[in-house]
């Protein structure tokens, strides 16, 4: 079993979850007395409408905060930070960072040495959003002491560390002999070894004169959650100027109980849609969710917990959702009637057309949709499809089909794309001719594993904002809708790193 790996100065990996909301230091919001975020009309610079977006995520900043307090030091979340990050209906990111949280420190002890999880709380409207972050509690005295002491400890249940899963009704057992504990041995701020502590001292009696303690209380086998396991450690005392100095080490191990998903059914909800170039509204769908111990609830369809992938909004025709729900091991799939649009004429650009195979029912990629003859010059400057779209000076350009290694799916499993031109920089672009006003959808990736920019201007470089989109830092695939107010050329440009554009879909008022 290999867990005597070098750790970090006191920075040892225990995991732990909070369940209720113990309010410590943070900010609040006076009309919440909850300390909620609850935005009302929130409008950033770039015109992100944060009452019609949805919270998807947020990161912790603790680089301005204080994570390590020496014992009996009063906690403080002060400098902490979130960025919250949101999507629109279509698919738009925007984001804002606020102090407006609330911290849970239920299982921190500041008087006793240990690693301790804090726990951060989000809820915009409905959503709630939690993400840890640790903090270190540390002896002064020992730290200066010149003598070696345990300065952290690692659990472990079954030799797993950090969360051990479990399935309702597998009769987990807590018997403290199916624990490991390491302690770390320190000098100064150095770690100088570390070891296993014998199950012979373990204990789940907290009142036992054992060593190790390990508090199970809270973990309920019979129903589905995460429980925090706490374990106390008290080494042997040391001495220190003359005088005996005994202290306990804390940390902190997370058993999972699950309850697996064995069913998943659709019960009512829209399937009828006309075709778009955005993305449809499934709100309206409702589920019976079966799990293998607790039996059958009903759910609501939120863009959190489901997946919905395989649609191609706007091929008119039947087509089958592949929807996924949480830990559900196989998707379920629901047909759709995709009509024509009374709204729009939808066209497309170098993306493949896609048909119902009518053995297997699967959409199927059968050719290009983008049918004129495609040529490039020379110098690789001009690139022209029936007055579709022009691309000026793309750095890359391949006329990969389906069997290509090269052949590319999005990230939402709809569509397959070939050819992929690059935008970088000011003078690199792709124009769109729009007869009237409409939505103009850009699938397009980043070149690297970072963040980039989907801009679109209403002239090359200096023109007026349409809007500006981000990709997730990835090399996927992503769909960027922007809507276009009225006829023009608009320009599709990319000036952090640059992207590969993949396709457009036009989607033109009638």
């Amino acid at each position: 079993m290999n867990v005597l790996k070098r750790f970090k100065y006191l920075m040892i990996a225990m995991f732990g979850l909070a369940f209720s909301l113990t309010l410590a230091s943070c900010q609040k919001n006076e009309a919440d007395p909850n300390g909620f975020y609850e935005s009302k009309t929130n409008i950033s610079e770039d015109g992100f409408d944060f009452d019609k977006a949805h919270l998807s995520s947020i990161i912790i900043d603790t680089s301005k905060a204080k994570t390590v307090f020496f014992l009996g030091e009063k906690f403080t979340a002060e400098g902490i930070s979130i960025t919250a990050n949101f999507l629109n209906e279509d698919n738009k990111l925007g984001s804002l960072v606020t102090t407006d949280f609330t911290v849970d420190t239920k299982e921190v002890d500041m008087f006793n040495i240990g690693t301790y999880p804090v726990t951060v709380t989000f809820r915009y409207k409905s959503v709630v959003e939690k993400q840890k972050y640790d903090i270190d509690v540390i002896s002064s005295e020992l730290l200066a002491s010149g003598k070696e002491y345990v300065g952290g400890i690692e659990v472990l249940y079954d030799d797993v560390k950090g969360v051990y899963s479990s399935n309702l009704g597998d009769n987990l057992d807590l018997d403290a002999s199916n624990f490991t504990v390491v302690e770390h041995l320190f000098v100064g701020d150095k770690e100088t070894s570390s070891n296993i502590i014998g199950t012979s001292d373990y204990s789940t009696d907290m009142n036992s004169n054992k060593s190790v303690k390990i508090d199970v209380s809270n973990v309920d086998v019979t129903k589905r959650g995460d429980y925090p396991v706490k374990v106390e450690y008290k080494p042997e005392a040391i001495m220190v100027d003359g005088q005996k100095l005994e202290y306990t080490v804390k940390a902190f191990i997370v058993i999972k109980i699950l309850d697996p998903i064995t069913k998943l059914e659709f019960v009512s909800g829209t399937t009828t849609f006309a075709a778009t170039a955005g993305n449809f509204d499934y709100s309206d769908w409702k589920f019976n969710v079966t799990r293998k111990n607790s039996g059958v609830s009903s759910v609501n369809y939120n863009d959190k917990d489901f997946t919905v992938s395989g649609v191609v909004t706007f091929v008119s025709g039947t087509q089958e959702a592949k929807i996924e729900y949480l830990d559900l091991s196989l998707p379920i799939r629901v047909k759709l009637t995709i009509t024509e649009s009374v709204d729009y004429d939808i066209v497309t650009g170098n993306i493949y057309d896609l048909i119902e195979n009518s053995s297997t029912g699967e959409l199927e990629c059968t050719g290009d949709v983008w049918k004129s003859t495609i040529s490039v010059s020379a110098n690789n400057e001009d690139l022209d499809s029936t007055g579709l779209f022009k691309i000026n000076k793309p750095s890359a350009y391949a006329t990969d089909r389906l069997n290509s290694s090269n052949m590319s799916k999005d990230v939402y499993d709809s569509l397959y794309f070939g050819n992929r031109p690059t935008v970088k920089g000011v003078d690199s672009y792709i124009s769109v001719e729009m007869e009237n006003p409409g939505i103009l959808v850009v699938y397009a990736a980043a070149t690297g594993d970072t963040v980039r920019d989907v801009c679109v201007f209403d002239a090359p470089n200096s023109g007026e904002e349409v809007g500006t989109y981000y990709t997730d830092g990835t090399k996927k695939i992503m769909q960027f809708v922007f809507e276009v107010e009225k006829a023009g050329t608009y320009y599709i440009q990319s000036f952090e790193g640059g992207v590969y554009v993949h396709g457009v879909v036009i989607a033109v008022a009638k």
